[in-house]
């Protein structure tokens, strides 16, 4: 609009660029466009003061003027140019007392280059040229009003503190910088400035830190955005022979043998990716969710429905093999119990060392020997302090914290006497090791399995359902029951057929828990994030962590920083 009406401002520390960038926002100026200057009082003191210090004609009274006014502008531009000029002083300032550092860094720099090989036994005076390169930052409140230092003490103080790094051919230009940095001091002096503007040079350190670390946020978020753009346009995601795939519903009610259609969550990876060998046997993942058979970088479908479903009911049973472990998983799960054992069984006023005692192949003081067996503490842990086991280790249900029927478990197990008394005898170490790994704590049902779907497969089979509300899926297969679930809604059932019943607990909520970790979902409570590991406690942190990250690259919405959210716990 060639009738429109800019504000335009002054600050304190404004210069003539801004002001001028400012009002060149205003492009039709001189066709019609039009700026009202304000002036806060405390401007005006700022300007009569340069105005008479420079002996210029001081500037009328804001209630003697009119609308426009040429002495107005001709002072405020006499302001903006004396700022000008102080600012790019300072910027002079602070850029002799940078030459004036790098003096002495340039030939500790030297000195630290000669020594980096030995960073381990570096010499002390070279750990001491270090410091040179950093800028102390001091956090402490003085009790009374600081007072600026202009550019001589400032390099006084500079000089002082580092004396004892500079070389014989180093004087000649520090004397050169110094007397540089006097003669700034000196005309500062005569002319008689004091304003914090010419002495402010802590401000304009200040400044620029806040400037460079401005940068550098700007920068990590381009260098996220150029991530985002590698990892959603550059890898050119194929397309092809993606239609789906119908498949016969009758196939559901063959038990024992896996239909074409499915296969294992573990056989799942990504092209020239690893799979993650350590998911439940029980996971399984449908072709037209994703195809292991495709080439080249391929999108990834959200994950919102799970088919459970059970082949035969006459052959589901409950699970009774224990946690199996590997050798290092063996290892550090003696080494955090350890720790825990020495906590719960340690008497308060009791001190000693907690780590934990080995055996060696070739005995402990041998060269070559290695750990293969922990001794086991011989303190026992009492009935409360048992409790206190159960409820870290199972926190996902608290079902699974009564003591007695841990108590029982065990003595099942161990063929001991069924006594009164034996409730509240003291659990020794390797009852405890045992009944962790019980698959009494681990309750799944075997012949129950856990199908991912695309939304077309699960829209066809509710709508099979829903045509045998009253009769089995499959006739003559009545053994055969399944049930859909909707993950993204916190794993409820949709529609179930006839005769099913739902699996344990434990089992399904670990189900979900992975099924929202192959949706890159990163938000967990407590409980899921226990559930979650231990479905994935098998791979390492690392295995975790690189499986995440690319599949979050095959997905439409990006993958948020996992580090600063609930997930990093399993990575």
């Amino acid at each position: 609009r060639l009738d429109a009406v800019a504000a335009l401002t002054l600050g304190k520390d404004m210069v003539w660029r801004d002001f001028a960038q400012g009002a060149y926002r205003m492009r039709g100026i001189s066709r019609g466009q039009r700026m009202c200057l304000y002036i806060i009082p405390e401007i005006q003191e700022l300007i009569a003061r340069d105005l008479a210090l420079a002996k210029f004609e001081p500037m009328p009274p804001m209630d003697t003027i009119e609308k426009t006014s040429k002495k107005v502008l001709d002072a405020v531009a006499c302001w903006l140019l004396c700022q000008s000029m102080r600012t790019e002083r300072v910027q002079y300032a602070m850029l002799q007392l940078q030459n004036l550092t790098n003096v002495w860094r340039k030939t500790s720099l030297e000195i630290v280059m000669d020594d980096y090989e030995a960073m381990t036994g570096m010499n002390p005076s070279t750990l001491e040229r270090i410091q040179v390169f950093k800028d102390p930052i001091d956090f402490k409140l003085s009790s009374k009003v600081p007072q600026s230092d202009d550019i001589g003490m400032a390099a006084e103080r500079k000089l002082e503190a580092a004396q004892q790094y500079l070389r014989d051919g180093d004087h000649a230009i520090v004397a050169d910088i110094v007397a540089k940095m006097r003669r700034l001091a000196e005309a500062e002096s005569a002319s008689g400035a004091t304003t914090e503007g010419e002495r402010g040079l802590e401000t304009e350190q200040q400044r620029e830190q806040e400037q460079e670390r401005q940068q550098e946020v700007e920068e990590e978020g381009e260098r996220e955005q150029e991530i985002q753009i590698e990892k959603f346009v550059d890898l050119m995601h194929c397309r092809d022979n993606e239609e789906p795939e119908s498949w016969n519903v009758n196939t559901l009610g063959t038990a024992g043998v896996l239909p074409p259609q499915f296969y294992q969550a573990r056989d799942f990876r990504l092209w020239k990716r690893q799979p993650m060998k350590s998911l439940p046997q029980e996971m399984l993942l449908s072709r037209n969710w994703f195809n292991p058979k495709w080439s080249g970088f391929r999108r990834v479908k959200n994950v919102y429905m799970q088919l459970e479903w059970i082949a035969d009911k006459a052959l589901l049973h409950r699970a009774t093999s224990q946690l199996e472990l590997g050798h290092e998983e063996e290892h550090e799960m003696h080494r955090k119990l350890h720790l825990i054992w020495d906590l719960l069984s340690r008497n308060p006023d009791e001190e000693g060392d907690v780590k934990p005692k080995w055996e060696y192949t070739l005995g402990e003081d041998a060269k070559l020997s290695k750990e293969v067996k922990l001794v086991p503490p011989e303190k026992h842990l009492d009935r409360e302090s048992f409790l206190r086991l159960l409820q870290a280790s199972f926190d996902w249900d608290k079902a699974f914290h009564n003591v007695d029927a841990a108590l029982a478990l065990l003595q099942k197990e161990t063929q001991g006497a069924t006594d009164q008394d034996a409730k509240d005898r003291p659990v020794s170490y390797t009852e405890a090791c045992m009944l962790l790994r019980h698959a009494y704590f681990r309750p799944r049902d075997e012949g129950r399995n856990f199908v991912m779907l695309s939304l077309a497969e699960a829209e066809t089979l509710r709508r099979i359902m829903h045509c045998r509300l009253s009769r089995p899926l499959l006739q003559g297969k009545p053994g055969t029951v399944v049930a859909l679930r909707c993950v993204m809604s916190n794993n409820p059932i949709f529609d179930e057929t006839l005769g099913f019943s739902g699996g344990p607990k434990f089992q399904t909520s670990m189900i979900h828990q992975t099924a929202r970790f192959l949706d890159c979902q990163t938000f967990y409570k407590e409980s899921e994030i226990s559930v979650l590991l231990r479905s994935l406690q098998h791979d390492k942190p690392f295995a975790r962590r690189r499986f995440l990250e690319s599949l979050g690259g095959c997905r439409r919405r990006a993958l948020s920083n996992w580090s600063e959210q609930p997930i990093a716990a399993v990575l």
